[in-house]
């Protein structure tokens, strides 16, 4: 039986993007049980709105961004958390001058203990910002980044060859319009000037001609029939039903932004991909990358992911490339060289939830007792939950019948679906199912407890030997 009652410091997970971050985050949660944490995962925004319900504990936020974590992090602190943050999109950025302007906000990060870097790298561009303490800075790496070391990749000797295509086209293909989540980014400030303008109708340009540029060589790879099976993973903003229709009729083309990206990639022989951080992923897995970047990335570190891969500046090259590969079922080597190592500290060495759980022990968060955590977080779940279901049975079932297929979504429906689509209402048996496949990679057994609180917050907790 759990010990209901038992004492011992809370780690707190806001997770924003769960085919994103769900798998890394419950490897540190494992690590952090092990070590005596209670750990709670959960949505972000969800989590965040019951900050003053909550015991204090360690609060590890997804960013240190303008738009949420300014006013964020000084709620933390007054209720007494230590607050961490690991910025999941600290790897590839727009520039140097915009990643510090946007997403190291100065109010967020004077009220920071400490704030994990992914390499090297991003360590000295944050050190440009005047209001971070180079003494909160620790480099760990990202524990998505483990689980492509702890997971074997599979290389098959037989037929057929399978392609893992990795999109992100999440402003020409996303859930909402492309105006739509332009004004989105200008309600953020990400969007505030006429070079921000200038800069997302040129990245607007080229999505719009590398969607096409892919869509085209998966049709044309597909060509090769029961010799290559295709799996199409949109980014979880993205509108699947644009690839449904794209590829209707193709029996060896599936859709599927559900399945877990360790899971996928261990599936995979080859990833075909343009600017998507799931090539690095793939590298330290030992899964070889085809980049397709018909024309140059609209800034170096933009282009970061494709210095992992073969990259070609024609779809007809790439395609033959692949097909190549599919005639021969033969493979490559991916390439990591030393500045890949810069910027990625767990790409060998200690594990990032290890360094992560380390820094934990020097902030000493407070205790609290499980019981009182888990009474605390239910209350007013279940009625939080029945008013998701009904927005999920209004807005995406019975208004689209309403409406008509034709018809665009509300702005309302659309940003409902798009949060939808990032962290899913979850039932008890998938939370449960992923714990486990990522406890099973973990270097230490664990004895692990596993409570629901809602259909978006799950707690964890050592079990009884």
């Amino acid at each position: 039986m759990p010990h209901a009652a038992a004492i011992a410091p809370v780690l707190y997970l806001p997770i924003e993007h769960v085919q994103r971050e769900l798998d890394g985050k419950l490897l540190l949660a494992i690590e952090a049980v092990r070590r005596g944490y209670t750990v709670v995962v959960g949505e972000h925004e969800r989590l965040n709105r019951r900050i003053a319900l909550l015991p204090a504990g360690a609060y590890l936020y997804k960013d240190c961004a303008s738009w949420q974590a300014a006013k964020l992090f000084p709620r933390l602190q007054q209720a007494g958390h230590k607050v961490l943050a690991l910025d999941e999109e600290g790897l590839i950025f727009r520039s140097e001058e915009a990643y510090l302007r946007d997403r190291v906000d100065s109010t967020a990060v004077r009220h920071l203990d400490l704030l994990f870097a992914w390499g090297d790298v991003q360590k000295q561009v944050l050190l440009k910002k005047n209001e971070v303490r180079p003494e909160s800075i620790r480099v760990v790496g990202n524990p998505r980044l483990d689980l492509c070391r702890l997971t074997p990749a599979t290389h098959h000797s037989r037929p057929p060859f399978r392609l893992l295509v990795n999109t992100r086209f999440t402003i020409v293909n996303s859930i909402k319009s492309t105006a739509q989540t332009l004004d989105a980014l200008r309600r953020l400030g990400v969007i505030r000037n006429p070079q921000d303008e200038d800069f997302y109708a040129a990245f607007v340009a080229r999505d719009t001609i590398l969607i096409k540029a892919f869509v085209d060589a998966v049709r044309q790879l597909a060509q090769q029939g029961n010799r290559i099976d295709i799996i199409v993973r949109p980014h979880p903003g993205e509108a699947t039903s644009y690839y449904a229709s794209a590829f209707a009729g193709l029996d060896n083309v599936r859709v599927d932004n559900r399945t877990s990206l360790t899971e996928q990639l261990s599936w995979a022989d080859l990833v075909l991909h343009e600017g998507c951080t799931t090539a690095i992923e793939a590298a330290l897995m030992g899964i070889p990358s085809v980049a397709l970047s018909p024309t140059p990335p609209l800034s170096e570190p933009l282009g970061v992911p494709n210095s992992f891969s073969e990259c070609y500046t024609l779809a007809s090259d790439a395609v033959a490339r692949i097909n190549e590969l599919v005639r021969t079922n033969t493979s490559f080597s991916p390439s990591l060289d030393a500045s890949a190592m810069r910027a990625l500290e767990n790409a060998q060495g200690a594990y990032a939830f290890e360094r992560i759980c380390d820094e934990l022990a020097t902030v000493t968060p407070p205790t609290a007792r499980t019981r009182t955590l888990t009474q605390q977080l239910s209350r007013g779940a279940h009625l939080q939950d029945v008013r998701l279901s009904l927005k999920a049975l209004f807005y995406l079932r019975l208004l689209p019948r309403l409406r008509g297929p034709a018809a665009p979504m509300s702005k309302r429906a659309a940003s409902f679906a798009n949060k939808q689509a990032k962290f899913p209402l979850m039932a008890a048996s998938r939370i449960r199912a992923r714990v486990e496949a990522i406890a099973a990679l973990h270097p230490a057994a664990t004895s692990l407890d596993i409570k629901r609180i809602d259909s978006q917050t799950f707690v964890l907790t050592r079990g009884q030997a």
